[in-house]
């Protein structure tokens, strides 16, 4: 029976009550001129501000976490009984060996690439005389071609 029944009149008794008016303030945009320069003596006060401030604030200390740790086994050598060190006769020979015989490779290395170096620079004089000749031919063509054309 309740939803078809009969509708309710608004009650007129009930007022609210008027809101005071509140003063907010003005939000208009301030736009600055293009010439105009900020005042410089009051960002350093700024500056000098927020330093002082960041300087009252107290240093967190380090707490070490607990469970982070590994244990890492450490070896620990006995060095009171100073024993001499023995290398057998044949592998320190063929050690010597081996470093005279990379000491020889090397100094062929070195004399390899000097001599590449001299054949190298005598192929560039070379190739430079060849330049000037071929330009000196080509100035005795022009000469000749410019005698023969001049009839």
């Amino acid at each position: 029976m309740g939803l078809f029944g009969k509708k309710k009149r608004p009650e007129d008794s009930i007022k609210l009550p008027e809101l005071p008016k509140l003063e907010f303030p003005s939000y208009e945009p301030q736009i600055r001129q293009l010439n105009e320069r900020p005042d410089i003596r009051g960002i350093k006060d700024i500056v000098r501000e927020t330093k002082e401030q960041t300087s009252e604030i107290p240093v967190r200390k380090m707490i070490p976490q607990q469970g982070m740790e590994r244990s890492v086994p450490v070896r620990h050598f006995d060095m009171r009984d100073e024993k001499p060190l023995f290398v057998k006769l044949d592998k320190y020979k063929q050690a010597v060996n081996d470093i005279e015989h990379i000491k020889n490779r090397l100094r062929e290395a070195d004399h390899l690439l000097d001599e590449i170096d001299r054949i190298r620079i005598e192929e560039n004089r070379e190739l430079e005389e060849w330049r000037s000749e071929m330009n000196r031919l080509k100035e005795k063509l022009l000469d000749i071609d410019k005698k023969l054309f001049e009839v």
